[in-house]
């Protein structure tokens, strides 16, 4: 295993220099897109920055990795050689002799005096990278720790570290991560934030087949970035140019010709839809994989959801009867979710499906946003479901503001007339109350997650949701929040939801795309989730 890594290290050192020297000498390598121009340009101000705090090897790499896109600019190579300078310098005031040759050979061929006086100074000969010593790159499974053993305290630096090794997606998530565990970022690492989700983009943009990017999340990553940065011109170019993408995206979905028995049946990238209405149909999809990446997108920073075994498949029923003939449900409910499990492995999901009421009022805009976030979150917690007013929340925050609303003022109400649920029983639930009333119970569970989030931030509910089947509820608080029981969270949180909460969360399942607006006004409905 070893041998294969220094191998892939060697390999890499003779194409850096191979490269480099083509560049010196004139070599166009890529063609002059805008993208890779603004790519060059903030490599350039990155390692500018670098210079000037003393970073000379992070800036090397930086200014190293975007060598195949320069086409032989002249001030590229000349601050890429001041950099050489700047890092042998400070190798050699550390004794790091073994690296001196291989910089050395690098800045001969930008700038062949200064490198000839420089070794001549310190006595050090010419060698062939591919001869020289042998250079150990481990693997990423190695060199980094899985994402999710990351602590929250070590996001900031370990984000730090991802970014100056050029491991940018992982920087992306873990800036991502400490930013909504309520962690300040200093202007470097906002800065250092939005190159890596610029790089990301990017990256997308120039591979859309490969990456199958799902475009309204791209473009919404596109724009955090250039509110991060908004005076960097690459972030504006590439937000225009993930716009024109945007702009024609259609959700693939495939029809298949024949019937399966009364259903036909149509094919979205992660669901699978039994119907009689085509035209409906194609709009459940397009809502169901809305909904999907928008709930992966914004509580865990992902661009894509898990790869599935299976496709959750969907049901809609054409109306009332023929939906509770089919689920044993009553005809006026709207729909609901099953999971199944592995019986020899707990927490492995098997199988997903939502069966859907075709006549349901406000079908597309609430009941399937709510019923896809329920099937998108199974599974993301450890091998345990979530407690049910956690998973209930979160469902409820992918429907319209006026629904949510409703819950709150029922919940608040209960409170007033003293027949809501202590907080230290709502949250050490595991599924509904013995006394079940739909609106005071949903109420109570947004009111608590609406507080959790308030206080700390998205990862933040989303590790304690996590940390809790692993420590349980109190050590859990503690750790996430500081609080030293569920007696002090109930006294934190309980009367101070009373008033509305700022900075309210815009409905999840509403499309990304500029200019696309969601307004439902109807009746309050109830409907549940099943497990088995």
């Amino acid at each position: 295993m070893l041998k294969v890594h220094e191998m892939v290290a060697h390999t890499h050192q003779a194409w850096l220099v191979g490269l480099l020297a083509f560049v010196v000498t004139g070599g166009v390598v890529t063609g002059s897109d805008p993208a890779s121009s603004l790519l060059v340009q903030q490599a350039l101000r990155e390692a500018r920055l670098c210079l000037q705090r003393g970073e000379a090897g992070t800036a090397v790499r930086v200014l190293e990795r975007q060598l195949p896109h320069i086409n032989g600019d002249a001030a590229y190579l000349e601050l890429l050689g001041q950099a050489y300078e700047a890092y042998l310098i400070e190798l050699h005031q550390l004794g790091r002799t073994d690296l001196l040759p291989t910089y050395l050979d690098r800045l001969a061929i930008i700038n062949p005096s200064r490198a000839g006086s420089l070794r001549e100074r310190w006595q050090v000969s010419p060698v062939n990278e591919l001869a020289a010593h042998r250079i150990v790159a481990r693997g990423r499974m190695d060199d980094e720790p899985p994402l999710s053993t990351v602590r929250l305290e070590d996001l900031l630096s370990s984000a730090d570290d991802a970014f100056t090794q050029g491991h940018y997606p992982r920087a992306r998530l873990l800036y991502w991560r400490a930013y909504h565990s309520g962690q300040s970022l200093s202007l470097l690492q906002r800065q250092r934030w939005a190159y890596s989700i610029l790089h990301e983009v990017y990256t997308r943009l120039q591979q859309p087949a490969l990456n199958n990017p799902y475009w309204p999340v791209i473009y919404s990553e596109a724009r955090h970035a250039l509110e991060l940065v908004p005076d960097w011109p690459f972030a504006q170019q590439i937000v225009k140019e993930v716009e024109l993408r945007l702009h024609g995206y259609r959700l693939p979905i495939q029809h298949e010709a024949a019937r399966r028995g009364e259903w036909y049946v149509s094919r979205s990238t992660h669901f699978r839809i039994y119907h009689q209405q085509a035209g409906l149909a194609e709009r459940v999809l397009v809502q169901a994989e809305q909904t999907l990446y928008a709930t992966t997108w914004f509580w865990f920073g992902e661009l894509e959801p898990p790869n599935w075994t299976n496709p959750c498949d969907i049901y809609l029923h054409p109306d009332g009867q023929t939906f509770a003939r089919s689920t044993g449900v009553h005809p006026t409910a709207c729909g609901f979710s099953t999971l199944t499990h592995d019986s020899h492995t707990s927490g492995r999901i098997v199988a997903r499906r939502i069966d859907l009421n075709a006549q349901a009022p406000d079908l597309l805009i609430r009941i399937v946003p709510h019923e896809t976030t329920h099937i998108a979150l199974a599974g993301r917690f450890g091998d345990r479901p979530l407690p049910r007013w956690a998973d209930e929340a979160l469902a409820i925050l992918a429907e319209p503001a006026e629904f949510r609303q409703h819950y709150r003022e029922q919940a608040r109400r209960a409170c007033q007339q003293k027949v809501a649920l202590p907080i230290e029983t709502l949250i050490t639930l595991e599924d509904y109350p013995a006394q079940f009333q739909p609106t005071i119970f949903y109420g109570q569970s947004l009111l608590l997650i609406e507080y959790l989030l308030q206080h700390k931030g998205r990862w933040n509910l989303v590790h304690f949701l996590a940390e809790v089947r692993r420590l349980g509820f109190e050590p859990a608080l503690r750790q996430c929040y500081g609080l030293a029981s569920l007696a002090e969270l109930a006294e934190n949180a309980w009367q101070r939801n009373f008033l509305p909460p700022q900075n309210q969360i815009s409905q999840l399942s509403a499309p990304f795309a500029p200019g696309v607006n969601s307004n439902a006004k109807s009746q309050t409905l109830h409907y549940g989730w099943n497990r088995r």
